[in-house]
């Protein structure tokens, strides 16, 4: 299974402590933990996957020197630069498509959320986005964390979408169960 695993930069202890430990089951779990590499939520949904293994960690990033000192040995990165320009394409029109005001984004904020597009929908090669787990921001629309979210719920995105704000603990221990059910 693939998990996008998205969220805010400005969490709590407390839910980047959950977030990290939802990264290590997730891969301790043989899974996929697809991530953005933002400080925040992405960075602890990592830090839990690489404590278990990091080749399990993809990394989708914007731009080369995205947070490169978050990057461990093994995890597997995905530039946009290497993308076929087909694919950069789509994943724009998924982008703009989903976001509420793309004119007014500068050009990194638009490669933040083309790269939001291909953790989601990732390229043909590999198997789809089975779970998405996200820790939106307060702010209206949920930032770019909202954007993966309105992506994952789209109708013709097959993808199960867990807003971590709303899980209680029963929730969550329901939700690692699930996980571990479904390890290869």
């Amino acid at each position: 299974m693939r998990a996008a695993c998205i969220g805010s930069r400005a969490l709590t202890k407390e839910q980047l402590d959950i977030c990290e430990s939802l990264g290590a089951w997730l891969v301790r779990c043989g899974h996929i933990v697809d991530t953005g590499n933002a400080e925040g939520a992405d960075q602890a949904f990592a830090r839990g996957g690489n404590t278990v293994n990091p080749e399990l960690v993809h990394l989708h990033l914007p731009w080369y020197n995205f947070n490169r000192e978050a990057i461990v040995e093994g995890n597997q990165i995905h530039l946009l630069d290497d993308l076929k320009e087909s694919e950069f394409r789509l994943y724009e029109v998924i982008a703009q498509q989903y976001h509420p005001n793309w004119k007014a984004l500068n050009r990194g904020g638009r490669k933040l959320m083309i790269r939001n597009s291909s953790i989601l929908i990732p390229p043909p090669e590999f198997w789809p986005v089975d779970l998405c787990l996200a820790w939106p921001s307060d702010k209206p629309g949920g930032g770019g964390t909202g954007q993966g979210m309105r992506i994952a719920a789209a109708e013709h995105v097959d993808t199960r979408l867990v807003d971590l704000r709303h899980q209680s603990p029963a929730d969550l221990f329901n939700l690692c169960e699930e996980i571990r059910e479904t390890a290869p």
